[in-house]
């Protein structure tokens, strides 16, 4: 029994293309705080990462 196994090149090219808009409070918040950082409030953390 051969295995099927998902690969870049097995996948269609259309789902590779995909992007998915994250929305919520969690997003704005997350904007807040690397507007907050780059004005130069002091956070016990340098970045934001998304």
């Amino acid at each position: 029994l051969k295995e099927k196994v998902l690969t870049l090149d097995s996948m269609n090219p259309c789902v590779q293309r995909v992007e998915y808009a994250v929305r919520g409070p969690i997003v704005l918040r997350a904007l807040e705080l690397e507007q907050e950082l780059r004005q130069g409030v002091k956070k016990p953390f340098t970045e934001v990462i998304r």
